[in-house]
């Protein structure tokens, strides 16, 4: 049975929303978070919801790029960390906090 400290932590989890192009060819990496799921940023953005970091796995460079570019602009997303599944040149990268430094 949850006690208070359980409930707390739970609450501390973070909310971790998932970006994924159709035709994405099911990568692994789609299934590790357990929130909520979407098309595209724009899908994202309308739904309201604010999350504490978004995993983005698109199809190529420029879709990942326009992905990025509209979170950052959101007052909501744009300061979350936002991971991409695989590195898409520099460019693309310093958008994200996926890059390696």
């Amino acid at each position: 049975m949850p006690n208070a400290s359980t409930n707390i932590r739970l609450r501390r989890l973070p909310a971790i929303a998932t970006l994924a192009a159709d035709g994405d060819g099911g990568t692994p990496l789609d299934s590790w978070a357990e929130g909520p799921r979407f098309a595209n940023a724009q899908q994202l953005l309308a739904s309201g919801f604010a999350p504490d970091a978004v995993l983005l796995i698109p199809t190529d460079a420029r879709q990942a790029a326009t992905w990025l570019e509209s979170l950052r602009r959101d007052a909501r997303v744009g300061l979350a960390p936002l991971l991409l599944a695989r590195s898409w040149g520099e460019s693309v990268d310093a958008l994200s906090c996926s890059r390696d430094r």
